[in-house]
């Protein structure tokens, strides 16, 4: 049997809507010669498919960001033996540790969550990073810099910790991973399983630490694509009746509220700045089918949170930006060589209406080649502006006799154009 039937039959007996048919089978085509088990994989674990029964509860971790931290050895300057903690009576520490070989150089003994490390890496945990179900912190990125700066920043929180490299991905030691666990209450394994948002306390912040926040999650997810800055986040919706997928693929922008909360509380905190932003929405080519390694069903769909319009990337660069030195260089490149200033989308009439000031206010006619010459846009953007305002009662054509140029021969070289007389807002 071929996939497309299989597939469409597991929808059917599924009660999935159709539209994920077609992305899933792309998806496998496209993962064929990387990971050439995918779909066998895939078809083992439906034979034992279980659904999702509730919708996962949002999680917004609310605690105080100051924690103490105890361990149970202790390493005293000038001695070469760890001792046990209540033992240790004075003297410098240099070292602790709870577990063998999980020693940390220069220990903190209290943290303070809420400042710009202590964002970033829990930011940085929020994307690239994780828990893994062993409940080991990790962090995988391909680029140096932010593999550094995580590494800097985890270090300034807890002392030089025990860590390891696997390739591109950075795991750190047992006792502060335990920490996070313990003291914050963040879980392990998979992130589709939860509904993670954003820490209560980084959401209450100020300006400044909430500008750290975002920068981190943007230099992991974000990307500059399409002159916007767009964040891409999957979220299982399986928990959704056959009829409401239906009506969430048919305009996934007026059901906004089933995207990732994170995404939505990152929305609240870019418009903190003045940035607008669309509500979440996806493609239907972001809708896949996938059975986790427990056999449950999930409809993953990829929401995208987008900010568009030069307006608002240019306030992002100013007030947040990247670290990232790559992403950094692309916005600002595109920032500094824009030639046509566009207008954001549904806006332009306000552009329009602008360049109309100018005229009047030059004393100059308002008619098609007085727009034309001063907007840098094409003709027929022109005489949309011309047609909008109009419609809008901001544009009111003065009387018309029409009047044109002959050549010698007679013919029209040119013909006088409408005038038009600007009404105010």
């Amino acid at each position: 049997m071929s996939r497309q039937k299989i597939i469409r039959k597991l929808c059917e007996d599924q009660k999935i809507p159709e539209e994920f048919i077609k992305p899933t089978i792309s998806y496998f085509q496209s993962h064929d010669k990387l990971r050439p088990k995918l779909y066998s994989s895939f078809l083992k674990r439906a034979k034992n498919i279980k659904r999702i029964k509730e919708k996962p509860q949002a999680i917004n971790l609310d605690f105080s960001p100051l924690i103490n931290v105890s361990y149970n050895y202790i390493k005293i300057k000038g001695s070469d033996k760890y001792i046990l903690a209540d033992k240790v009576e004075k003297g410098k520490i240099i070292a602790a540790k709870n577990w063998k070989r999980d020693d940390i150089k220069n220990p903190k003994f209290k943290i303070n969550f809420n400042t710009p490390e202590g964002i970033r890496v829990r930011m940085h945990i929020r994307g690239d990073g994780g828990i893994t179900k062993s409940g080991y912190i990790f962090y995988s990125n391909k680029e140096k810099e932010l593999i550094n700066s995580f590494k800097k920043d985890f270090f300034n929180l807890f002392g030089e910790c025990k860590h390891q490299f696997f390739g591109i991905k950075l795991s750190m030691s047992k006792t502060p991973s335990k920490v996070f666990i313990d003291k914050l209450g963040y879980l392990t394994g998979h992130e589709h399983k939860y509904e993670w948002g954003i820490d209560q306390d980084i959401r209450n912040s100020d300006l400044k630490l909430k500008a750290e926040a975002i920068k981190a999650y943007f230099d992991d997810e974000g990307r500059f694509h399409a002159n916007s800055l767009e964040i891409v986040k999957s979220k299982d919706i399986s928990f959704l009746s056959h009829d409401k997928l239906k009506k969430v693929i048919s305009n996934s922008k007026d059901y906004s509220k089933y995207a990732p909360k994170l995404l939505l509380d990152l929305k609240e905190m870019l418009e903190d700045f003045g940035i607008e932003v669309s509500n979440p929405y996806f493609y239907r080519g972001d809708l896949l089918i996938t059975i986790d390694n427990d056999n449950y069903l999930r409809l993953m769909v990829g929401w995208r949170l987008r900010i568009s319009a030069e307006k608002n990337i240019k306030i992002f660069d100013e007030k947040i930006g990247f670290s990232q030195k790559k992403k950094d260089k692309k916005v600002k490149f595109y920032l500094n060589n824009i030639k046509v200033h566009k207008a954001q989308r549904n806006r332009s009439w306000l552009l329009a209406y602008e360049m109309c000031q100018k005229l009047k206010c030059s004393k100059k006619v308002i008619n098609f080649p007085n727009l034309l010459n001063i907007s840098n846009r094409s003709k027929t953007q022109v005489r949309r502006w011309i047609t909008d305002l109009k419609k809008r009662g901001l544009l009111k054509p003065l009387p018309y006799k029409k009047v044109g140029k002959r050549d010698k021969e007679g013919k029209f070289i040119s013909i006088n154009s409408k005038e038009y007389k600007l009404v105010n807002k």
